[in-house]
């Protein structure tokens, strides 16, 4: 079975590139078996339209024994397989929504018309001559019925189901036909390039304009600020006190963008306005304005703190963790970290049955961060136990600790594909992942309910599948006895979870059974089967001293005809007759390979038939060398800043070096993390505070004899911080849409003291209010901050400060380049990936995602600033932010809910030349870029301009065109369009609004949008050699051809059907667009070339070409 998913968002990128040796390859088209292929009739004939209008080669992966006669149908359309046939990759008109239009130019005055509906609901979906580049009427033909439709003047439509299509072949009737440049038909020869830099997008510039008039006494209100608890037993309206003074009435209350309704979100008594708790409860947690308009006047703001004194359930995550109680992995052992999302909220306790955990000594907290110490978690006995975690509110949470020992016994381990599992229910496979799951693929079901069953021979089961906020509970049975209730959601992706584990079963036949229970969905990467020993004995000594040298014998199991397959060791193979032998179930390791292994503890895997494997701990020593010795086994580091020293251990040589130093297999650096000083040996302090509270074991190898184990017990005495969320923001200096921001504190029993801005200390009150533990800074502070990003410093009695990024933009000034996260240009370094179809609200309802810390991506661009947009949620943490390769700032994209399309960073200012920004993911479960936005050079200067009403110094206002003034199409007003020559005049370059306009207009902050043509389609192609050309071949009877003017371009040759006709010159003092240089009419209808050869200049460009067509007919 397979799922519609349809290849629309890839191939917009992809159709340029399809031609003669090069055609896009979709893979099999399998349509041809309904039952089969899964699909509805209406999505298979809208994938055999789409692998057609893009010319993709048609090869079915159907079983052609079993194709049903819908199948044969759509394969066998002879119209259909000749618009594949024809070679003219279709292209979309927007792919903005899921009702789109991809056409292709035939070049006969015919084009091939594709509708298509993408969304989950039925739609009208509509084609318009213009947009496709068609002048006048057409006859519309579908080529599945094989029925023509008639003659329609302007468009054609129709209303699609679900993932419907509809195919047409579009004929003009008579009239010009358009051909953009990036046409798959058009030949170019030569050094051409499509853009680079050269084109002219049509774009829009705003001029803001303040607009005073100090006659008007307009109306006020107080207070002016006011809070809002959501907690039901606490909600009340809010009231604010109205001075009338040239106002009678209200005329409207605005916030968040749409107006509230009278009588319903408020109402109004004498001097008094009410909004009404109902309306109040809806908003957001956070700072809210409220902007009340009166007839006359400037508006005025209210300022609502938004809270929620509800208690809230504290969080545990993950839910599940799994810990070994192989002791043979002291050195490597670790505890458990939790993360700890209080919701305002303290911890009191941990339990264990009827134990309570002792903190320090059993867990330790720092932050949200919280470590189950191993000295603990080795307590547990091996199995399934549950720990309680009480909070100062909210209810009780509980986590699972998986404690496994897999020093006893050999496990046989079965991907999830084993045909032995048996699933019931709509499960599905999910392969090539690369998401670190066991070999690489999972299966997963939606339906609560659904389960999978395996039946084994052996004395224990383990249960492995990946943590995810997508995921939910599984209810665990062993032989029809319900066990267990174990909880897979986790507020990030974790793979290779052991979230099961039973031991202790009559070593015979069990059946182990999941069923799904909540959560979007439920995965199954493997099960490990537990076995008795596969070999005996699992523990083993060699001792390199002459005198005691020896070969090392373990025998194998005989039960179940386990076969040895291989013997390795890390990721070294073992070879056979080398290294071992076996005889009579017997395995010689040899001495030569014995005495070839360094001293310390190795794990050999046997590995046999059947998935089977166990370990056999291999201790290697060398009582004839001498031992080096620490002269201390245990110290203490504390991460406390005013606390921080080195730790010096002295060493007992004994004639040996120290060979090196290392942290569970991770070797320190000798330069930067230790030093050795004659018989000592300095751990930097440096590398100690980067470990993590609890205990850490040093493995010290010496050039001879055993290593040795520093253990080191890391605390932190640092007095608890005061922390703030978020801690990252964004303020929009656009009068429409400026908001307060509002960040949360945890004060962890300290005082905030102040906020700075650089050198400056804000004014409570003023600039910022505090209510409760909620800080709001106040509009006419943020509103004259720099574009770019601020940092606001939050001061506290005790413990470190706490910064606020708030990233400042105007989305009312400047132009800006918006640039998808799937676009080519944006180079990803990594393990990423693209996630579409999300439904969340992303920019093109996509995002790429990466997992691993330090992956990074990177945009080049030309302009003076950039914008990153991405979501935050509780499973990201900070991203590190370079430009033109230097640090600029570390961002937490971290937020208890997710938000999409947050502006998280924004830099201005730069120089108007090529610039990199690189992010590099630092920390969290998951990093994502939804969109990036650069600000390219401005098209008006200046962009804000005031005017007065007052008094008799009015002046009209005046703008420089950085443009051709020929490419300005309008000036409008909200919805009112500027009159040329009454409201504004154009002299060489330069526009004058005039005074008497602004006497009409409001008091406050006016937009002027100037509208500015672009290139056709917004791209072109050019190139910078002599004697290259294009050439178009086209049926008709007249051509025109369109390129942009400017100072860099030159003369043209023009052939047409290989005869001279003129030389033209598109040289320009300024940059103009969708120029006519060339018209030739009077052509015999019928099949014609037209050419154009550069001549001179720095560039030829070509923008559009027109043809005339006669009626056509066919």
């Amino acid at each position: 079975m397979v799922q519609y998913r349809s290849p629309v968002p890839e191939v917009e990128q992809w159709w340029r590139h399809a031609g003669p040796g090069g055609w896009n390859d979709f893979d099999s088209l399998n349509v041809g078996n309904g039952e089969m292929d899964g699909l509805t009739k209406d999505e298979r004939q809208s994938a055999m339209t789409f692998w057609s209008i893009s010319s993709a080669p048609l090869y079915i992966g159907d079983d052609m024994t079993q194709l049903d006669d819908y199948g044969i149908e759509l394969l066998t359309n002879e119209e259909v397989i000749a618009v594949n046939q024809a070679g003219r990759p279709a292209r979309p008109i927007s792919t903005d929504t899921e009702q789109q239009v991809w056409y292709a130019n035939n070049g006969d005055g015919t084009y091939t018309v594709g509708l298509f509906n993408l969304g989950e609901e039925s739609a009208e979906v509509t084609v318009d001559w213009k947009a496709i580049g068609l002048e006048g009427a057409a006859s519309v033909r579908d080529l599945w019925s094989r029925t023509e439709l008639g003659i329609f003047k302007d468009g054609y439509g129709a209303e699609l189901p679900s993932h419907g299509s509809r195919l047409f072949r579009v004929s003009a009737q008579e009239g010009w036909v358009a051909v953009n440049d990036d046409d798959t038909a058009m030949n170019y020869i030569g050094n051409w390039v499509r853009n680079g830099g050269l084109e002219l997008p049509a774009d829009t510039q705003n001029l803001v304009v303040d607009v005073l008039d100090e006659s008007v006494n307009g109306s006020t209100i107080s207070p002016s600020a006011a809070s809002f608890d959501k907690n039901t037993a606490e909600q009340q309206d809010v009231t604010v006190t109205v001075e009338w003074n040239d106002n009678t009435e209200i005329r409207r209350i605005t916030g968040g963008g749409r107006d509230l309704v009278p009588q319903t979100d408020y109402t109004v008594s004498g001097n008094q306005i009410s909004i009404h708790k109902s309306y109040l409860a809806k908003l957001p947690n956070g700072a809210t304005n409220l902007t009340l308009t009166f007839p006359t006047g400037a508006p005025q703001q209210l300022l609502l703190t938004i809270m929620d004194t509800t208690v809230q359930d504290s969080k545990v995550y993950p839910p599940v963790v799994s810990f070994d109680r192989n002791e043979r992995l002291a050195s490597d052992q670790h505890g458990a970290n939790l993360t700890i999302a209080s919701n305002g909220n303290r911890l009191s306790d941990i339990t264990h049955g009827n134990t309570t955990l002792e903190a320090g000594a059993d867990y330790t907290v720092s932050g949200n961060q919280l470590l189950l110490k191993k000295e603990f978690l080795s307590t547990l006995p091996v199995g399934m136990s549950e720990l309680g975690f009480t909070f100062s509110d909210g209810k009780a949470q509980r986590l699972t600790v998986v404690v496994r020992d897999t020093s006893a016994g050999g496990m046989i381990s079965l991907n999830d594909d084993d045909p032995g599992i048996k699933y019931t229910g709509a499960w599905n496979r999910s392969y090539n992942r690369g998401l670190g799951d066991y070999r690489d693929d999972v299966h997963f079901a939606e339906k609560n309910g659904e389960y999978f069953e395996y039946t084994f021979q052996g004395t224990g089961v383990e249960l492995v599948t990946e943590l995810d906020p997508s995921q939910g509970e599984i209810d665990i049975y062993v032989d029809d006895d319900f066990v267990q209730t174990v909880n897979t959601s986790n507020a990030g992706r974790l793979a290779q979870q052991t979230v099961f584990h039973m031991s202790g079963l009559e070593n015979g036949t069990h059946t182990v059974k999941a069923v799904k229970k909540s959560g979007t969905f439920m995965l199954l990467d493997q099960i490990r089967i537990l076995v008795p020993d596969l070999i005996t004995p699992s523990e083993v000594k060699y001792d390199k001293a002459d005198d005691a040298q020896h070969d090392v014998t373990v025998t194998l199991a005989t039960y179940d005809n386990h076969t040895l397959s291989r013997i390795t060791n890390g990721d070294s193979e073992l070879v056979k007759d080398e290294d071992y032998s076996i005889a009579n179930q017997q395995v010689l390791l040899k001495q030569t390979y014995l005495d070839a292994q360094p001293i310390g503890i190795a794990d050999l895997l046997f590995s046999f038939s059947g998935e089977a494997s166990q370990s056999l701990a291999l201790s290697v020593e060398d009582s004839a060398a001498p031992n080096s010795l620490l002269n201390s086994a245990e110290e203490e580091f504390d991460k406390n800043e005013t606390a921080l020293q080195d730790i010096v251990v002295g060493v007992d040589w004994n004639g040996n070096t120290l060979t090196g130093i290392s942290h569970r297999g991770n070797d320190l650096d000798s330069d930067t993390d230790y030093a050795v000083n004659d018989n000592q040996i300095v751990l930097s302090k440096t590398y100690l505070a980067e470990l993590p509270v609890g205990r850490t074991n040093l493995t010290f190898t010496f050039s001879a004899g055993a290593p040795q184990t520093l253990a080191i017990d890391v605390r932190d005495t640092t007095p608890p911080y005061s922390t703030i969320q978020p801690s990252a923001t964004n303020f929009d200096k656009n009068a429409e849409a400026q908001k307060v921001i509002t960040t949360t504190m945890e004060l962890n029993g300290n005082q905030l003291t102040d906020i700075a801005y650089g050198n400056s200390n804000l004014a409570q009150g003023t600039d910022y209010i505090v209510s409760g533990n909620q800080v709001t800074v106040l509009t006419p502070f943020l509103a004259q901050l720099p574009l770019g990003t601020a940092v606001l410093e939050f001061k506290f009695d005790s413990g470190k400060s706490q910064e606020l990024a708030v990233v400042v933009i105007d989305s009312s000034r400047g132009r800006y380049v918006s640039i998808n996260d799937d676009n080519p240009r944006v180079k990803y370094s990594g393990a990423w990936q693209h996630n579409r179809n999300r439904g969340v609200g992303n920019y093109k309802d996509d995002v790429h995602f990466t997992e691993k810390n330090g992956d990074y991506y990177e945009f080049t661009f030309k302009g003076t600033g950039i914008e990153i947009i991405t979501e935050k949620d509780n499973a990201q943490g900070d991203m590190d932010i370079y430009v033109d390769g230097e640090f600029q700032q570390t961002i937490s994209t971290y937020a208890p809910e997710k938000q999409v399309q947050q502006s998280v960073y924004h830099i201005a200012g730069l120089p108007d030349e090529e610039h990199t920004v690189k992010v590099v993911k630092k920390s969290g479960y998951y990093m994502l870029l939804d969109r990036l936005k650069y600000q390219v050079a401005d098209l008006i200067e200046p962009d804000t301009a005031s005017f007065n009403k007052s008094g008799n110094k009015q002046k009209d206002i005046e703008v420089s065109l950085r443009i051709d003034d020929t490419n300005l199409l309008e000036i409008r007003h909200g919805s009112t369009v500027l009159k040329k020559g009454k409201d504004y005049s154009i002299s060489n370059d330069k526009v004058k609004l005039k005074k008497s306009y602004f006497m009409k207009a409001p008091a406050g902050t006016n937009v002027f949008e100037f509208r500015f043509r672009g290139d056709y389609l917004n791209d072109v192609h050019a190139t910078d050699q002599n004697d290259d050309y294009f050439e178009y071949t086209f049926q008709g009877t007249a051509v025109e051809l369109l390129t942009p003017k400017g100072p860099s371009q030159g003369k043209i040759d023009i052939y047409v059907d290989g005869k001279f006709k003129k030389t033209i010159n598109a040289h320009h003092d300024s940059r103009q667009t969708v120029q006519s240089v060339y018209r030739l009419t009077g052509l015999k209808n019928g099949t014609h070339t037209i050419k154009g050869v550069k001549r001179s200049g720095e560039w030829m460009m070509v923008d559009q070409l027109k043809f005339y067509v006669k009626q056509n007919k066919s």
